[in-house]
Parts: structure tokens; C-alpha cells; sequence
């Protein structure tokens, strides 16, 4: 495992977690011994990411400028706790075997950090949502499942509602069903800034 290009105590804290895991399984240190590690610039809405795929983590390059140095650590032991849980006992998410892990590196085992804690504030308060409706109960999807998978959900019989913007405890209507209604479309498709790029008028896609 080569991450030469990382900053000095980036490196430590990758050498230390992975003398933790040695001493911990064989197996947890094969699940993490190759990976490539990022620090990126552009990752903003979370401290760290685990890209199982890629064999890689990222870390947040404002976090790290920002958070302080046993936050630090503990986002790297909770993404290597990621791969860990994965590789090993074939679990995604922060469930009870990412929890088992976590707390053996000496992490927390809490999903999100807190601003206390790390110092810096992610920029994940903000979430967008869509809300469908199906038998009388409501249902969040994201903007991007909407975009691309509308007429796979509308078939099953889930509708459109609104469109909200999530800022800490308050929800933000964007877009109703009214407007769509109103505007004599179907549905709306928004980019990743929230913008109506585009409405389905009988069928068709207009501006």
C-alpha cells in the first residue's frame, strides 16, 4: 500500500489504524491492505467515502483542512471499519457488523460526526427530496432516482407529490403536483442545483 503523495499525518493515521487492524484479524488485514487512499478536494457532504469498486477511500480535502486531528482519525478507522464489514462479512451501511468493527478500532460507531467533535460543518443538511405517495402514505426518493426511474415508479403505482429542499429540521416545497398539474405536464426533471431543466408535455420533453 503505497500513499506516499498523502500529507505526513494523514499517513500515520493510516499506518496506526492499520497496526490496529493486524492485531485485531488477518482477515480485516487482507480486506484493507491494498487500498488507495484520496484526500478530494470537491467531497464537501460527507468526511470521508468508501468506493468499494475502486478499492479506494476519500477523504474530504475541506474536513481535513478543517476538522481537527482525532476526527480525522476516527473518519479513516470508520471507512476502513466500511471495507472491513464488507469484505469480510459481506454488510453495506452502518449496521451491527460495521458497529462491531468500528468500536474495535476504537471508533465511536455513530454514522454521522458531529460539528462538536470534528469541527466542520458538511454541507449534508441540505438534501433534496422527492415525495411520492402510495396508498395513503408518503414516500422520499431522491431527485436523481426521480429523474431517471420515473416511469418504472409511476408503473407501480407510486405518484407524484412535491419536490422539497431539506435544511436541518425544515422542509422547503420546490415543486408541487399542483404546478405540474397546472402546467399541464406529468412530471418535472431538476438538475443538481434544483433547477427545472426540462417538463413532459403530452409525452414530450420541453424546456
Amino acid at each position: 500500500m503505497s500513499n506516499t503523495h498523502l500529507p505526513p499525518a494523514l499517513q500515520d493515521m493510516i499506518a496506526k489504524a492499520m497496526a490496529t487492524i493486524a492485531s485485531k484479524d488477518p482477515a480485516w488485514l487482507a480486506a484493507c491492505e491494498t487500498i488507495k487512499w484520496e484526500i478530494n478536494p470537491n467531497l464537501r457532504r460527507v468526511l470521508g467515502q468508501a468506493w468499494y469498486g475502486y478499492n479506494k477511500i476519500e477523504i474530504s480535502g475541506p474536513f481535513y483542512n478543517e476538522g481537527r486531528g482525532l476526527a480525522v482519525y476516527d473518519t479513516v478507522t470508520h471507512e476502513l471499519a466500511h471495507f472491513i464489514a464488507y469484505k469480510v462479512y459481506k454488510c453495506k451501511g452502518h449496521g451491527m457488523m460495521w458497529k462491531y468493527v468500528h468500536k474495535n478500532l476504537g471508533g465511536d460507531a455513530k454514522r454521522c460526526a458531529t460539528v462538536e467533535k470534528t469541527g466542520y460543518v458538511p454541507k449534508r443538511n441540505v438534501i433534496t427530496r422527492v415525495i411520492l405517495e402510495k396508498g395513503g402514505k408518503e414516500y422520499k426518493i431522491t431527485v436523481g432516482r426521480w429523474n431517471r426511474q420515473r416511469y418504472s415508479i409511476e408503473a407501480v403505482g407510486y405518484k407524484y407529490l412535491r419536490t422539497i429542499k431539506i435544511e436541518g429540521e425544515r422542509e422547503i416545497t420546490l415543486h408541487s403536483a399542483k404546478e405540474v398539474a397546472k402546467a399541464a405536464c406529468t412530471s418535472v426533471f431538476l438538475d443538481a442545483n434544483l433547477n427545472v431543466i426540462g417538463r413532459m408535455v403530452d409525452g414530450k420533453m420541453t424546456p
